[in-house]
């Protein structure tokens, strides 16, 4: 893959030290900018300090919900919480029924990966991602 001329940041907000090391190790290498979280109050904080281009958003987070950061991303006015409300939100999860993906769905992800992934797969959806936010 040919790194972008100006790299997008991605925040992963995940919990497995593996999947977040992989994931960080191998997006960075594709020209990415990478902000990482382990919990949801630290991606909620770089949601709010760092402004990134996409967040990967794993569900099963250990002290909340990725639901529930989806919950208020989606929700947020811009201006008083500081997170872009239209920013490209994909969970990358271990939950994959189609309930889960629907919940997904319905809180705001714009895109759902059931782990194990396809780093290839996974990389072309996070590059649609970014190029369908860069045309709005």
């Amino acid at each position: 893959m040919t790194p972008p001329d100006d790299p997008s940041t991605i925040l992963v907000v995940e919990d497995d030290d593996v999947t977040r090391t992989f994931l960080a190790d191998n997006l960075s290498a594709d020209g990415y900018d990478l902000l990482v979280a382990d919990c949801a109050p630290d991606g909620i904080s770089l949601l709010e300090r760092k402004f990134p281009d996409l967040a990967l958003v794993d569900l099963g987070l250990p002290d909340s919900s990725g639901f529930e950061l989806l919950r208020r991303v989606r929700s947020a006015d811009g201006v008083a919480s500081r997170m872009n409300p239209d920013m490209p939100l994909m969970v990358v999860s271990g939950r994959t029924t189609e309930l889960d993906r629907v919940r997904g769905f319905d809180r705001g992800a714009d895109d759902y990966v059931c782990k194990p992934f396809s780093y290839p797969e996974l990389r072309g959806r996070v590059a649609a991602l970014l190029r369908r936010a860069d045309r709005s």
